[in-house]
């Protein structure tokens, strides 16, 4: 398979919309508590961060910020979602953008949010690690870089995991990886590469953009039970990333 750009059709697609503009406005119990250290580590008034929203899509997180207080501007490459949000939000600071040109200034934000594994879907992997350059590149000093990630788990979680699996192997087998990433399978028929790395790998992406990568955590739904907690560890597809900004580098 060619290493092309990905496709962003699918993200102005009607599935897109419907997966991505209709989901309940906040933010997961990671998020929460990343974003809480974030802010204690800024030493701020949450009304003075500053905070880029990457990938806000329908504005799950973007809404759920504004609502906490902090100044926050979503960026997402998508129009026909960005043009959605700004109907229901008019009073939100969303806009057209990629992640790998970003039109902001050296050092303009406190915190870098890429959340729901949008990271995932820059292709091919020079896209991705634009993008994290230029997330460094727009953070202050000591700014944080809060963002999730696919690991990937042959173990599916649900049906629709499952028949991911299936239909990649079935389709073609050779494909079923292409270098770090496999192929999607939306409900559409559209077909998505997307990422799939190891905390050794994000470590050492983040490392080449000068961030320390101070602690990760894999998604797991949380339970009273400790086994059942364990459990939805280990099925999980999903790592949230917490990274400081080491210092001032020309990039």
């Amino acid at each position: 398979m060619k290493a092309n750009k990905q496709d962003i059709s699918f993200w102005n697609s009607k599935e897109s919309i419907v997966r991505y503009a209709e989901m309940h406005y906040n933010l997961t119990d990671l998020e929460l508590f990343y974003l809480a250290k974030a802010t204690a580590h800024l030493n701020k008034k949450v009304s003075e961060i500053k905070i880029l929203d990457l990938g806000c899509g329908g504005g799950r997180t973007t809404v759920a910020l504004h609502k906490m207080g902090y100044k926050v501007i979503g960026i997402d490459i998508a129009p026909k979602l960005i043009s959605k949000l700004k109907k229901e939000w008019p009073e939100l600071d969303v806009r057209v953008g990629d992640a790998e040109t970003l039109s902001f200034k050296d050092s303009s934000f406190d915190i870098v949010l890429f959340s729901h594994n949008s990271i995932d879907y820059l292709y091919p992997v020079g896209a991705r690690k634009n993008a994290v350059c230029e997330v460094a590149r727009v953070l202050k000093f000591d700014g944080v870089f809060i963002f999730s990630s696919h690991i990937f788990n042959l173990i599916p979680y649900n049906i629709e995991v499952l028949k991911n699996i299936l239909s990649n192997m079935f389709a073609n087998p050779k494909l079923l990886f292409v270098g770090s990433y496999y192929v999607e399978h939306m409900r559409s028929g559209s077909k998505v590469m997307t990422h799939a790395g190891s905390p050794a790998t994000v470590k050492r992406e983040l490392r080449s953009a000068n961030f320390d990568l101070e602690l990760w955590q894999k998604a797991a739904q949380k339970s009273n039970s400790r086994i059942i907690t364990f459990i939805h560890s280990f099925l999980s597809w999903e790592i949230y990333y917490f990274a400081k900004k080491k210092e001032a580098i020309d990039l």
